[in-house]
């Protein structure tokens, strides 16, 4: 629906105008219930402090408001209790890890077949 995606845009900017250094990490938190580590698996274990660190920054923003506009109220615009957000980055590290043991053990299968 036209009005829908107009009221999607409009509140994308209202993030980029009023949380500028945090926009993506809103959004991403706002569109993406399952965040898939598969991606990541390249750099191995030593991306788990970063994706650690990433989820700790994100906390703050498990609720978020802005104002709305031509109003002296604030909208909330996304909502997520601490047990939601702690299963969300659970479910992710979990992944992550399950994901990078697979990797090491078929490197490591690699590497007794080369021998």
């Amino acid at each position: 629906d036209v009005d829908d995606f107009d009221e999607d845009v409009s509140l994308y900017l209202q993030l980029n105008k009023n949380y500028p250094e945090h926009a993506a990490r809103c959004k991403i938190l706002m569109n993406r219930t399952h965040l898939n580590m598969a991606t990541l698996f390249q750099w191995e274990l030593k991306f788990l402090p970063l994706a650690v660190d990433w989820f700790e920054r994100s906390k703050p923003f498990t609720t978020l408001s802005i104002p709305i506009i031509n109003e002296y109220e604030d909208k909330t615009i996304f909502e997520e209790s601490d047990a939601e957000f702690q299963s969300r980055v659970l479910t992710a590290l979990y992944e992550f890890v399950r994901g990078v043991r697979k990797k090491v053990l078929e490197r490591r299968n690699e590497l007794i077949l080369m021998a």
